[in-house]
């Protein structure tokens, strides 16, 4: 300490205002108390310290990624300079080094690592380029001074920290680093929070846990307008070091057998599938208009699952997975494809939840879970009789009373769950050439629901439709009329103008008005839909110029020429965007597969 003494009355010396000291470490208050104790009270010089966290009571600056040049000179030292002749090798270690630091995320230090290791093995960066495409976090993990496991050592040191404060952040971390690197909204998170058991469905549980994730610099979190809301990201290099992370008692362990790596990998897929699907609005009576938004807001997520993971874990979902929310998320994930219009996916998936439910249900009945298991089998109903996806109607019958008998006995007669599978039957009726039974079910159906539901709940509605198609099929088109224009009226007071089951409903209307000569009735219901889908997806959606086509018909059909030509000129703006935004997609493809080659 008495060298230490020497320095502090030097830094403490009146008028020695120019001096700097820079302390490597503080990564936790205790620290910063430490080193107040030991710097003398006074009103300048400077101190720059680096840390793993964000310490209270100083001016933060983070590090930024290198830029291009200064990773490239980083990477390449001396090699191109000595080492390598003519344009086509230098050109190769340039992609390679270019490569090289998209791989490591432009971090600093994980730059500077490689660096050191490929000058110490005398590699080329070519080689080191090779070794860490096929196991990139062995090579992060490798010592590097004052690190013995290089880049590793510092998200080691940031997990157990985590580990004695808030334990479920690592878990949420992980879940995390499986999701879309564009962004995870607190909003995704706090919509799938009942797949995280761990936080209890607190959602103060998951701030605590995303406070110190950021603390530690593990994650970045940023304000957005679209969402209203946090925005919180992953660097790669932290997200590929978790996704192949273990915690074992208290100690934080890179996986390298495949085997074990391949474990936790389909664990943490599951449970990813699990809080995004779970946070979907997807059933017939909690889907509003503005879930398309919150739909396209967190797509790359939703597509991730669709396309990535769930065919990745179909074996697991086969081979005797137990889990609701799980089923759950599936089930939502199901009603989504239904939406969309993929109704043989749907009907797939809304199957597999039905098969995880059934596993999950316990030997003594569990009347909360076998009412979900419930829901999905009226889900797999509704595309089978909404869809006539299942044309077999001794099957389809089968469920019907199936699921009619079981919610009978553990539901309430006003139950709507109850009253939407009648109403239901009925629909089936109708497809099954029983439609004088079907018209004595509906009208049973309506007065059932008169009693216990309000006008503008989904059963109602939906009931009140199907019922004047079956009127309109069977000629009665006064009573079809009625229901129609009633149908018409509920749903855009209810639903809005907005929503895609009005848009079905006003087609239906429309095409009945069409075809009994109504063709200003018909061009009022088009005009709706054709709005309110531009409004919902945008110009360039295939769904909102298909309704713009039938609209530009109808105009023309009505003798309103330049109106249809209108209408024309916003379905080539809307294709050229879609062809433009194809196009450029394309370029991209080429570009990457360029890259490769």
């Amino acid at each position: 300490m008495a060298a230490w003494t020497s320095v502090w009355h030097w830094l403490a010396r009146d008028g020695n205002c120019g001096w700097c000291l820079v302390v490597d470490g503080l990564n936790d208050e205790s620290d910063t108390e430490r080193m107040r104790k030991l710097l003398p009270s006074c009103a300048y010089g400077h101190i720059i310290a680096t840390s793993r966290v964000t310490v209270p009571g100083y001016k933060f600056i983070e590090i930024p990624i290198l830029d291009r040049d200064s990773r490239l000179k980083l990477l390449l030292n001396d090699q191109v300079e000595t080492k390598m002749s003519g344009g086509t090798k230098i050109n190769k270690i340039q992609h390679a080094a270019e490569q090289i630091a998209n791989l490591l995320g432009y971090l600093p230090l994980a730059l500077a690592q490689a660096a050191a290791f490929v000058k110490k093995r005398a590699l080329s960066l070519v080689d080191y380029l090779r070794r860490l495409e096929q196991d990139l976090a062995r090579y992060v993990s490798s010592p590097f001074p004052p690190y013995k496991a290089g880049v590793f050592s510092c998200w080691e040191m940031s997990a157990r920290a985590l580990m004695e404060s808030t334990p479920h952040a690592v878990d949420l971390l992980r879940i995390c680093s499986f999701l879309s690197p564009d962004g995870i909204s607190r909003e995704l998170l706090c919509r799938g929070l009942e797949a995280m058991d761990w936080f209890q469905n607190e959602e103060s549980r998951l701030d605590d846990a995303l406070d110190n994730l950021v603390m530690y610099a593990l994650v970045k979190r940023k304000h957005s307008n679209a969402v209203k809301g946090d925005i919180f990201s992953i660097h790669p290099l932290i997200q590929r070091l978790v996704r192949e992370t273990d915690i074992e008692g208290n100690s934080v362990v890179l996986v390298t057998k495949s085997e074990q790596r391949e474990r936790l990998r389909r664990a943490a897929e599951l449970k990813a599938i699990s809080l995004v699907g779970c946070g979907l609005k997807t059933t017939y009576d909690n889907r509003e208009a503005c879930e398309w938004a919150f739909e396209r807001r967190n797509m790359g997520h939703i597509s991730l699952c669709l396309e990535k993971y769930l065919p990745e874990c179909d074996r697991e979902l086969l081979d005797g997975v137990a889990d609701k929310k799980l089923a759950k998320a599936l089930t939502n994930f199901a009603g989504l494809k239904f939406y969309w219009g993929e109704y043989s996916d749907s009907q797939r998936m809304v199957k597999r939840s039905i098969e995880i439910y059934e596993r999950t249900l316990p030997g003594g009945g569990d009347p909360n879970l076998e009412a979900e298991l419930l829901m999905a089998k009226q889900q797999l109903l509704g595309i089978w009789i909404g869809r006539h996806v299942n044309r077999n109607m001794r099957e389809v019958g089968r469920l019907v009373d199936e699921t009619l008998s079981r919610q009978s006995a553990i539901l309430q007669p006003d139950d709507v769950h109850l009253l939407w599978t009648q109403s239901m039957n009925a629909s089936h009726f109708a497809h099954s050439e029983r439609k004088r039974e079907a018209v004595k079910l509906f009208r049973e159906c309506m007065e059932k629901n008169q009693k216990a539901l309000q006008p503008g709940d989904p059963v109602n509605m939906a009931t009140i439709n199907n019922y004047a198609l079956l009127c309109c099929d069977l000629g009665m088109e006064e009573e079809a009329t009625q229901l129609h224009e009633k149908s018409k009226k509920l749903y855009l007071q209810h639903r809005g103008a907005n929503h895609q089951d009005t848009h079905i409903v006003l087609k239906n209307i429309a095409s009945f008005k069409a075809n009994r000569g109504d063709d200003e009735g018909a061009l009022e219901c088009y005009k709706i839909v054709a709005e309110g889908s531009e409004s919902t997806y945008g110009l360039a959606n295939r769904d909102t110029l298909e309704a713009l086509r039938i609209l530009a018909h109808q105009h023309r059909r009505s003798g309103c020429k330049e109106e249809a030509v209108q209408v024309e000129r916003k379905i080539a703006k809307g294709r050229k965007i879609l062809e433009d935004a194809s196009k450029l997609a394309a370029s991209l493809d080429e570009e990457d597969d360029s890259e490769e080659e």
